[in-house]
């Protein structure tokens, strides 16, 4: 999330992250990273490694699944079935497709948002990237794919559901939503009723957000570069809920998250450092066009309210007035909105967006 222009790259389980150190260090502390973090990744596979498996196994409200992509590699997909049988369920209403961002999987809106949306007649459905939780992992690359790869998946699969979808993307699943749009502009976006962007990565992606970062809080930035690099909030409960949670989320809660989420990610979503090559995403006058909630966090400590304005301005600038408009921040909520103490305020928030579809 942090990367730097002056940076060292550190191989961790596989890929290159960015890491801010001065030259004098640069052959000592690659050394002991790379040594330390293949010892503690091995541990975290043998104590984690069906987590996610035993979590969606538990779940009487959860039907697990697959799909097959056109290249044959198959993604995890998820469908809350309270909503489904449901004599409250509306026909009329939109499909809901959630998408998770880097470190976690579908499993994140299950404890939450799928109840909450199935209660009200929406059928839930989530997807986790090729590389995540259960999905196969490509074994070509140094991630399981690009903003364009990923945004082609949840297309393919998108244009399997009946009747219209709302989209809401998390994180770097923004991003990858954005880049759905972007791709889809020159066919007919119907099946797309509307877009919710969580604490989303805006569409220049990360680097100038982690460059304010920074500058304001340096030594807090450092700490999340860290973390980001070592994986150490898969291992440390101090070190996610710094990262991804409120300061008040139950330690049992916690927890539970850290397990799923240190099964969660087999290989990086994306290569950061090719990430540019792809950005930034500009949309046409009919992506523009969708009917877009642009929310954040106010204690998020990855995304700052410059990238969610960006990112509704994006919208606003080459729209009619359909798409986003000002972004919604929520007070005390952290970057995981979906699994964070106040998680229902922002339910909450999205289904008044849905309301208005």
């Amino acid at each position: 999330f942090f990367p730097s222009d002056m940076a060292l790259a550190v191989p961790v389980r596989g890929k290159a992250a960015a890491v801010p150190v001065s030259g004098a260090r640069r052959r000592s502390l690659a050394s002991s990273t790379s040594s330390s973090s293949s010892s503690s990744s091995s541990q975290r596979r043998c104590r984690c490694e069906s987590a996610v498996r035993d979590f969606v196994d538990a779940r009487a409200d959860l039907r697990g699944s697959s799909f097959v992509l056109s290249g044959g590699l198959r993604v995890e997909t998820l469908e809350g079935t309270a909503g489904a049988t449901s004599s409250s369920s509306s026909s009329s209403l939109p499909n809901l497709l959630f998408l998770h961002g880097s470190y976690h999987g579908a499993w994140c809106w299950a404890p939450n948002f799928f109840g909450f949306f199935s209660e009200r007649g929406y059928r839930c459905r989530a997807m986790s990237f090729l590389g995540q939780a259960l999905s196969d992992v490509p074994q070509e690359g140094k991630a399981s794919g690009t903003v364009a790869s990923h945004a082609r998946d949840v297309a393919e699969y998108l244009a399997t559901l009946e009747g219209n979808t709302v989209v809401i993307a998390h994180s770097f699943a923004g991003l990858i939503l954005q880049k759905m749009l972007q791709l889809d502009a020159g066919r007919p976006l119907s099946k797309v009723a509307g877009a919710a962007f969580l604490c989303s990565v805006p569409p220049t992606g990360n680097s100038a957000m982690a460059g304010r970062f920074f500058r304001r809080t340096p030594i807090a930035a450092l700490k999340l570069t860290w973390a980001f690099v070592t994986r150490n909030f898969e291992s440390d409960l101090d070190a996610l809920r710094e990262t991804f949670f409120s300061d008040d989320v139950a330690t049992r809660d916690l927890q539970e998250y850290q397990a799923l989420i240190a099964d969660s990610c087999k290989k990086p979503l994306l290569d950061l450092g090719r990430l540019s090559d792809e950005l930034p995403i500009v949309f046409s006058e009919e992506a523009a066009r969708v009917p877009a909630l642009v929310l954040g966090a106010g204690d998020d400590r990855l995304v700052d309210t410059e990238a969610l304005e960006e990112l509704a301005s994006a919208f606003r600038s080459n729209g009619d007035g359909k798409g986003a408009q000002q972004p919604v921040v929520m007070r005390s909520v952290a970057h995981d909105c979906m699994l964070d103490t106040r998680w229902e305020e922002v339910a909450e928030r999205i289904l008044a967006f849905l309301e208005t579809l």
